[in-house]
């Protein structure tokens, strides 16, 4: 991981934010995280920005944050009601440090295809999944793993 350290799992790296500043995932430290690097298919990537735009209320109902990365130019982020940034890779810094975490557990993912990756509150991966609309998936394991209290 050239560049980039582990916040308690998750990767500790500045990332462009669209429309500027930075966003770190390690800042998310503590709270479930869902990290979406979305397709490099523009279509494909407008699609997906608008899923998790449209799943970020119900990620927040656990408190998982949401980060989407999208290309640099690429489609622009949806605007949401919930805990989320939009950013960039230049040079898949990000992508690469992502990839190297969930290759550990055997997952093979595709930079083109998009992937999906959820910390747990302690900052390990708790799941990964390659491609993009794993929005239900990542709900079904928030709701397995922090029981809504009563």
């Amino acid at each position: 991981m050239v560049g980039t350290r582990l916040n308690y799992g998750i990767p500790d790296i500045e990332l462009p934010r669209h429309g500027g500043g930075t966003v770190n995932p390690g800042d998310f430290a503590g709270h479930p995280l869902v990290v979406v690097f979305c397709p490099a298919d523009p279509a494909a990537e407008a699609k997906e920005l608008r899923q998790c735009a449209e799943r970020v209320c119900e990620y927040d109902s656990y408190e998982a944050w949401l980060i989407t990365i999208g290309r640099e130019g690429g489609a622009p982020p949806v605007k949401s009601a919930g805990p989320s940034a939009s950013a960039h890779d230049p040079g898949d810094m990000a992508w690469a440090a992502f990839k190297e975490i969930a290759g550990r557990q055997g997952s093979r993912l595709d930079r083109a295809e998009g992937a999906t990756f959820l910390f747990g509150r302690g900052g390990s991966l708790q799941r990964s999944w390659p491609g993009c609309g794993h929005g239900a998936e990542v709900l079904a394991e928030l709701a397995q793993r922090i029981p809504e209290e009563n």
